[in-house]
């Protein structure tokens, strides 16, 4: 992905990609993925998204909506937990 399409950080591994930021932020950097997959032939397989948030956020995008919802003590990347919770728990547990 080339970097001058997104206004805010991101991150990405083969065919993972992060975003963060605003949900208005988001929800563009998402559109932009989007259309710049389509000029590719390729598509956003929404099954496999993810928004990672808090539980009072409301999300009023549409698409956003259609994401599986993560709760952020739950949340891993690549396999990582990204914070102190279950995920964290249960990545140290597999270890011991």
């Amino acid at each position: 992905m080339d970097p001058c399409c997104f206004a805010i950080p991101y991150t990405h591994f083969l065919d993972d990609l992060t975003l963060g930021g605003s949900v208005t932020a988001v929800a563009r950097n998402v559109s932009t993925v989007v259309d710049v997959g389509k000029d590719l032939g390729l598509e956003l397989n929404v099954s496999k998204c993810e928004l990672i948030a808090h539980d009072s956020l409301t999300v009023m995008d549409s698409f956003l909506q259609s994401f599986s919802r993560v709760k952020i003590a739950e949340a891993v990347l690549l396999d990582a937990p990204l914070f102190p919770g279950p995920a964290l728990r249960l990545s140290t547990s597999r270890k011991i």
